[in-house]
């Protein structure tokens, strides 16, 4: 150790100055979540719901799964407006988004999981602008409501048919 110190003690001094230099200079990254909670409806809280014991042939299953609901959030059906939005933002800081695709987008930026086996759907944003996160977060949510509703109001339209149809059906018999 005597006969090297000067050695040791070059080495220790660049490591350090590089790693304050580094520092300094890297660039913060952000990350912002929020959360959604995915329900499963089973046939008997759908018979509850219809208050009768007839359960229409569409309800024979579960209709809605995790997996699904995890493809459905990370699909080009609710993530393409967003990725459009974010791509603006990035052009107006200055970045080069020639090489930015979709997949690679979503990668990169966005985390899905369901929290420890609950039914609690987590999604996080990384960026290095908070106000993008902030924003990119609320269209995410806003884009995964407008699509909740209509499917929603599609199922509704589609219980509405059959319970007409099984009124004239009975208003026969």
């Amino acid at each position: 150790l005597k006969r090297n110190i000067y050695l040791i003690l070059s080495i220790t001094t660049l490591s350090t100055l590089f790693s304050i230099y580094y520092a300094k200079n890297e660039i913060s990254i952000y990350s912002g979540q929020f959360q959604i909670l995915v329900r499963e409806e089973t046939k008997q809280s759908l018979a509850n719901t219809l208050g009768a014991g007839i359960i229409p042939k569409r309800f024979s299953a579960a209709t809605t799964l995790k997996k699904t609901q995890e493809l459905i959030l990370k699909s080009p059906l609710v993530l393409n407006p967003v990725y459009e939005f974010a791509k603006s933002k990035y052009l107006e800081r200055g970045e080069d988004i020639s090489n930015i695709n979709y997949k690679e987008w979503v990668e990169d930026n966005l985390n899905f999981a369901f929290k420890d086996g609950s039914d609690v759907f987590e999604i996080t944003f990384q960026d290095r602008d908070k106000n993008l996160i902030i924003s990119t977060l609320n269209m995410i949510s806003e884009k995964y409501k407008i699509y909740s509703k209509r499917d929603y109001n599609k199922n509704l339209s589609n219980e509405l048919n059959y319970l007409r149809a099984q009124e004239i059906i009975y208003k026969e018999k």
